[in-house]
């Protein structure tokens, strides 16, 4: 008796989660991967490791003055086709007197780069802010 009562207990509970189909909950947006607001960042096309490389090929050392251990980091805006818009200096590590020179270099590389992957909400491209931080000592030595 105590077996039948199990059984009949545990069809119960099995068949209480049954009551709407996979198709009915893809036609309410409650699928599988449905996701509200959902917000991707942006990203450069190929990772941290080809931005890596894109700096180091293109940052130069004009100045003159030995490779200090600086990192600068810009605050840049890409918009919804992926093309960097505004870009500002947000943080500045390390103690140089050529603060100028370090500024100006990682905001002329920033200009240059590609388009970017755009940031998505709701699976269509909007405007984000990005910090792009450059340490020199590891693009330049």
């Amino acid at each position: 008796m105590r077996n039948t009562v199990f059984i009949v207990l545990l069809f119960c509970t099995v068949s209480c989660y049954a009551q709407t189909s996979p198709q009915q909950n893809l036609a309410n947006g409650l699928g599988v991967g449905t996701y509200k607001n959902l917000t991707i960042n942006p990203s450069y096309i190929g990772g941290q490791i080809a931005m890596n490389a894109f700096i180091r090929k293109n940052i130069k050392n004009t100045s003159g003055f030995p490779i200090e251990d600086v990192t600068i980091v810009c605050k840049a805006t890409i918009d919804s086709t992926g093309k960097i818009q505004e870009i500002i200096l947000s943080g500045f590590k390390g103690n140089t007197p050529n603060k100028s020179f370090y500024t100006a270099e990682a905001i002329r590389v920033v200009k240059l780069m590609p388009l970017w992957l755009p940031a998505t909400r709701d699976g269509k491209p909007i405007s984000m802010a990005v910090a792009i931080p450059i340490k020199f000592k590891d693009f330049l030595r």
